[in-house]
């Protein structure tokens, strides 16, 4: 979720300074896609890229968009899940991203380039 500047001091013990340079070190994007914005949720821009943290830690992993964040909530931030559902998508011919380097800079390869260690 996108909060307000006193909502990172409160949930995160993050200030605004902080969080600028967490976007900062991403490239000013999410940490997940190349999403220079944070989405739109009821009509409206979010301004803030949401925190994203460990639930049972508090560790503050990185900033995402609003639709990463949601997917990564909707898989239960579990790295099996998410790992599955790659494998998934595998199955279906199309391009897919892989990460280069940083998180943020992704590379397009057609599906027949990929190739999954067995």
């Amino acid at each position: 979720m996108a909060m307000s500047v006193y909502g990172l001091k409160r949930h995160f013990d993050m200030t605004w300074e902080d969080y600028q340079r967490m976007l900062a070190r991403q490239g000013g994007r999410c940490a997940i896609c190349p999403a220079t914005s944070p989405g739109v949720r009821n009509g409206k821009v979010l301004k803030r890229f949401a925190v994203d943290h460990d639930h049972k830690t508090g560790q503050i992993r990185g900033l995402l968009c609003l639709t990463c964040n949601a997917g990564l909530g909707h898989l239960k931030d579990d790295p099996e899940l998410v790992y599955a559902a790659y494998l998934y998508l595998l199955q279906f011919p199309r391009w897919i991203s892989l990460p280069v380097g940083e998180p943020s800079n992704l590379v397009m390869l057609p599906l027949a380039e990929h190739r999954l260690a067995s």
